[in-house]
């Protein structure tokens, strides 16, 4: 009599412990992992400094495999030494933001170095390129989520007094509306070096979008093409906007179109802006119906607890079906 073998495992690395706004979304999607009862390394140092070694080294996967754990290695951008050391010995599900144009062949060599069990990207765009360069990778759109229980609340438009530029600064757009909110009465809210953020913490920027009225929602690819490329993608920002119940005044990319069934954003006129802006701080409230729809929409399509699930039955499509550690 055969002894059925029990599925792999899945355990979750996560090596960004940073307090930086950028990866929140990663602390969101591993505590919702660990809510379900999947095992959350939290571990970084050790790891850290043998990656960059085996990095300097070349060293690939393959040394030896046991197929037993999988291992979801969340990375925020270019940095393959988070995937050591435990790559050597174990597959990994790699979840990877920031995948720009311009570092499509870096991303393909730590691809075909690293030979992962499966590649989740939350840029569409990128999907369909390595969709089409490595065809024998399995590679997945995982849109961008967030976890609204930091941001639901807050009073309607109506009540609310400022206007928020928050993160990457558009300086097109900065300059135009410069004194249009004071204007009317309001406070421009933003970081006044590029450098320096402009809430201190996660609590104190989730308290600043609940007041804000507007906040500015661009792509990458618009305001940093440098570093972005074509590839256009929607970041967090968007989402914490709409669910904390503020007018998402900006450009939507098309894969956010795609996922919501119709457009979010108020896009910028960008042949007069700062007329466009004043035209809403002067009448908020005619934008409820718009941010409420943003919001339960997003409570539909767009938090981590839906995400994870979605990740999970890929994962099974795939052939991966993994169970908790």
């Amino acid at each position: 009599m055969t002894t059925k073998k029990p599925p792999p495992r899945l355990r979750v690395k996560r090596s960004l412990l940073s307090e930086h706004p950028s990866v929140y979304p990663v602390f969101d999607m591993t505590e919702e992992l660990r809510r379900r009862g999947f095992q959350v390394d939290d571990r970084t140092w050790l790891g850290d400094v043998a990656g960059r070694l085996a990095t300097r080294a070349g060293l690939s996967r393959h040394l030896i495999t046991l197929p037993t754990v999988y291992e979801l290695r969340p990375m925020m951008g270019m940095q393959p030494w988070h995937m050591f050391p435990s790559v050597l010995w174990r597959p990994s599900i790699l979840l990877c933001w920031d995948v720009w144009e311009p570092d499509y062949a870096a991303w393909t060599r730590l691809f075909q170095r690293m030979s992962p069990a499966a590649i989740f990207m939350t840029a569409a765009q990128s999907v369909e390129h390595f969709r089409s360069q490595l065809p024998d990778v399995r590679v997945e759109w995982l849109p961008e989520a967030t976890d609204p229980s930091w941001y639901l609340g807050g009073p309607i438009l109506g009540q609310r007094r400022t206007f928020l530029e928050m993160g990457r600064r558009y300086t097109k757009l900065h300059d135009t509306v410069i004194g249009v909110p004071e204007s009317r009465g309001f406070q421009h809210v933003f970081a006044q070096e590029e450098a320096v953020l402009a809430f201190r913490d996660r609590a104190a920027m989730a308290a600043g979008l609940s007041a804000a009225i507007v906040s500015v929602c661009l792509p990458s690819s618009s305001t940093h093409p440098e570093r972005s490329g074509g590839v256009e993608t929607m970041t967090h920002r968007y989402l914490e906007t709409m669910a904390a119940g503020c007018i998402p005044w900006g450009h939507a990319p098309e894969e956010l179109c795609r996922l919501f069934e119709y457009n979010p954003v108020l896009e910028i006129d960008w042949g007069d802006p700062a007329s466009q802006l004043d035209a809403i701080l002067a009448d908020p409230a005619k934008y409820q119906d718009l941010v409420d729809r943003n919001r339960l929409r997003l409570l539909e399509t767009s938090t981590w607890e839906i995400r994870v699930s979605t990740l999970l039955r890929r994962l099974d499509r795939l052939g991966l079906n993994v169970g908790r550690t």
